[in-house]
């Protein structure tokens, strides 16, 4: 009873365990033996007392490596400062938090809440957890890069002996943080993903790849080696739509269309005959991330038509009502006549500088033509 009563306010009692206090605490904690009372005399044995069953012996098994680590000074040198269960942690793997430096405090704050919050409320915190993580899911992405995965898997693998499940590549840890509909996608090519890393294939296609680009190209490794141009872009796309919230995906999204519909003729090489069969699973999959992409080459010049076409009627109208503010008719420069309008059309839709120009340029050329 006085063990669950003490556990249940293991913060407070964690004072005699704090660095400025043990040597002072021991003498105490010690005497208890006479009294046949046996204390813990570390803040390990009392955080491994206090754990739930299935984390006592994983708790306690870190006691050596702690012990250890106290006097360690690499472990001193990777997180100075760090307490004595921090300490056996970077004690797992130091090259881990020697890459990642800036991820001790956080990670050891986030150790001593899980281990000193209550059983009944330890659910809640993993969701708290996530989330504050997931909002810094490029600072903690650095456990996941390739020069330093090898070393911090140890590390993450670890956390399991405590009952809590954390991702052990990149894929998983996007998918995990990925908004609720994207999720499922980004995990469903998991297995792509860790075939990709060891493919040639892969590798010839898109030297370079990050891990999620490389599960893209291990859908279908043909698509790339003949459309290897695309590698950079496609995988930039992709990046920015995950890392995007989802209030700005649409705006993103119609960004992105107008970027690939102004270089049309580069992601034309997707729906070339020769190539269209082998790239139709990568733009179905895309499907799975609530991107609907055209699955022909027709659908796509169309989609492409129809996005110019806006971009001209919008550039157009702002170049209408500019004229009309320098005394201009607003008709002669919106309403071309005849074979004149087309030919018009087709210089915009072919000329590079309204492609990239920004909006004030394309006014200026609208109004030109007209």
């Amino acid at each position: 009873q006085l063990k669950e009563e003490i556990c249940e306010e293991q913060h407070e009692f964690s004072c005699f365990f704090r660095s400025a206090n043990i040597e002072s605490c021991r003498k105490v904690l010690s005497a208890a033996s006479s009294f046949g009372v046996d204390l813990p005399l570390s803040q390990v044995d009392f955080n491994s007392r206090c754990a739930p069953s299935h984390e006592s012996a994983a708790v306690a098994s870190l006691e050596n490596s702690a012990l250890a680590a106290v006097a360690s000074t690499a472990s001193a040198n990777v997180c100075p400062g760090a307490g004595t269960l921090m300490k056996s942690v970077v004690d797992f793997a130091p090259e881990c938090f020697e890459s990642c430096s800036s991820l001790c405090q956080p990670v050891e704050s986030f150790i001593n809440q899980y281990v000193s919050t209550p059983n009944n409320k330890k659910l809640q915190l993993k969701v708290q957890l996530k989330e504050e993580i997931c909002e810094e899911q490029h600072e903690f992405s650095c456990f996941f890069r390739s020069a330093n995965i090898e070393s911090c898997r140890k590390v993450l693998s670890a956390a399991s002996s405590f009952g809590v499940d954390l991702p052990l590549s990149q894929v998983d840890f996007n998918s995990r943080c990925a908004p609720s509909h994207e999720s499922a996608a980004v995990a469903s090519l998991e297995n792509s993903a860790l075939a990709a890393v060891a493919s040639t294939a892969s590798a010839e296609a898109c030297p370079g790849a990050g891990s999620l680009m490389k599960s893209v190209v291990g859908l279908s490794p043909q698509c790339f080696e003949s459309c290897s141009s695309l590698c950079n872009p496609v995988e930039g796309f992709i990046q920015s739509y995950l890392d995007a919230p989802d209030r700005s995906k649409p705006m993103l999204m119609a960004q992105l269309k107008r970027q690939i519909c102004s270089n049309r003729q580069q992601y034309m090489c997707l729906y070339s005959r020769a190539n269209i069969n082998s790239c139709r699973p990568i733009l179905s999959a895309a499907s799975g991330f609530g991107v609907n992409l055209p699955l022909s080459r027709s659908h796509f010049n169309s989609e492409c038509g129809r996005a110019l076409e806006a971009t001209v009627e919008e550039a157009a109208a702002t170049a209408a009502a500019e004229s009309s503010l320098l005394g201009l008719s607003v008709s002669s420069v919106t309403e071309p006549t005849g074979n004149v309008a087309a030919t018009r059309f087709e210089q915009v839709q072919s000329d590079s500088a309204f492609r990239f120009a920004p909006l004030g340029s394309i006014v200026a050329l609208v109004a030109a033509l007209a």
